[in-house]
């Protein structure tokens, strides 16, 4: 099953009817260096507390954290730094959650090796290291980023509830389950 059709049982999943995302920019490896979280997550973070999800400022950092993550992966290691390759945001917002899928140009990353890198790191580290104190982030890196792809695939693993990566790394599609 490729991932389009996994991003359809997905939607389902999250309770979207429709196939039209929330949110879908697409713009040049290089010209995602200048995009803020203004563009990609507030609109996102707005529609969802307007439909009257229970979005806590702990929830709504683990969903910014995991998509900025995923994004950045995209953006620098599997682009492998060919600015001019595009890389491809959608987001879907269903009755129950919001589902995610990130595609680029470039020649992907070893995903099974990222990801036991990444489940190696995640069953040491029981609690997922605060974003908000300085030397969390700084030893997250430290750990995980010579791994392309290991940083996010931590935060897949701890915050999403499911993910699915296609075989050349370079196209992932993940949900977050919410409540209302």
């Amino acid at each position: 099953m490729g991932i389009e059709e996994k991003l359809e049982i997905m939607l389902r999943e999250i309770g979207c009817e429709s196939n039209k995302p929330f949110i879908h920019i697409k713009r040049s490896a290089d010209e995602w260096g200048s995009i803020f979280e203004d563009e990609y997550f507030i609109p996102i973070q707005k529609e969802l507390l307007k439909r009257d999800f229970e979005f806590t400022e702990e929830r709504e950092q683990e969903v910014n954290e995991t998509i900025g993550e995923v994004l950045m992966a995209s953006d620098i290691n599997s682009c492998d730094y060919q600015k001019d390759l595009q890389v491809s945001y959608s987001a879907f917002i269903g009755t129950k959650g919001l589902a995610v899928h990130i595609k680029d140009e470039g020649n992907g990353f070893n995903y099974n090796m990222a990801l036991q890198h990444a489940k190696n790191f995640k069953a040491a580290n029981k609690e997922i290291l605060n974003w908000m104190q300085e030397d969390g982030a700084r030893t997250f890196y430290k750990q995980l980023g010579k791994v392309d792809g290991a940083p996010g695939l931590v935060l897949l693993l701890r915050f999403a509830q499911d993910f699915h990566y296609n075989t050349k790394g370079n196209e992932v599609i993940f949900k977050f389950d919410l409540k209302k």
